[in-house]
């Protein structure tokens, strides 16, 4: 796909703005719809990210394919984001010892089955994409960046631990999956209700993927009790 798209109609642009002498610019008309292609560019991050809050298309269009969002910023939110679930699930997890070690090892082991969950997340949005959607092909560092931005919500939901850890999961899927929806209608440029049937397909075989990886976790873990305690 061309670098950058206009968060309109979500058609690839040859450029998103002129610039002049001076620092002037001059922002670029979308050859397909003739709206402006990126309003964002003068848009302060403030305003962006508060439209990224308020699940706008063109906000998240403008994130996954027009910022200049580096890899390695990518990857450290990836990393809080899969260190924010494993607390989450570390918190209301029936485990309850006071042996510090036996804790370390059960949250590395929540760290270890998050990272294959996500993993398993973007594999599934990927491969769904690629058989039901045509146009327009994404790859999968696509897919990746789309699901780490639309997951921001995370960080937000884990505070509910705080108050109540049974709300946690509604509250995660609460801010989560309408922001996925969304963010997968902007990167694959498909309608709502086949972004919701895509989100939803994906979060079943994660979910189903979830409780095979629990059942092995916790044999590991009575495994390595066994053995070293």
């Amino acid at each position: 796909m061309s670098p950058c798209v206009c968060i309109e109609c979500g058609a690839p642009n040859r450029q998103l703005y002129k610039k002049f002498e001076g620092g002037t610019i001059q922002l670029s008309q979308c050859e397909r719809c003739k709206a402006v292609s990126d309003k964002y560019v003068e848009y302060d991050e403030v305003v962006l990210l508060l439209d990224a809050i308020l699940l706008r298309v063109q906000a998240y269009r403008h994130l996954i394919f027009n910022h200049c969002l580096s890899t390695w910023l990518l990857t450290v939110f990836a990393v809080v984001l899969l260190f924010c679930e494993a607390y989450a699930k570390l918190r209301t997890s029936v485990l309850h010892s006071a042996d510090s070690i036996l804790v370390q090892v059960h949250f590395h082991t929540l760290l270890f089955q998050s990272s294959i969950e996500f993993l398993i997340a973007v594999g599934a949005t990927y491969c769904i994409a690629m058989c039901t959607v045509t146009t327009p092909r994404v790859s999968a560092s696509d897919i990746f960046k789309t699901l780490v931005i639309s997951s921001f919500g995370k960080l937000s939901s884990v505070s509910a631990l705080i108050w109540n850890e049974d709300f946690y999961p509604w509250i995660s899927m609460a801010t989560v999956l309408p922001a996925q929806t969304q963010a997968c209608r902007a990167v694959l440029n498909i309608g709502l209700l086949g972004a919701m049937m895509l989100v939803a397909t994906q979060n079943g075989l994660v979910m189903m993927s979830s409780h095979v990886l629990n059942r092995s976790r916790v044999a590991l873990l009575e495994l390595w009790y066994e053995l070293f305690m």
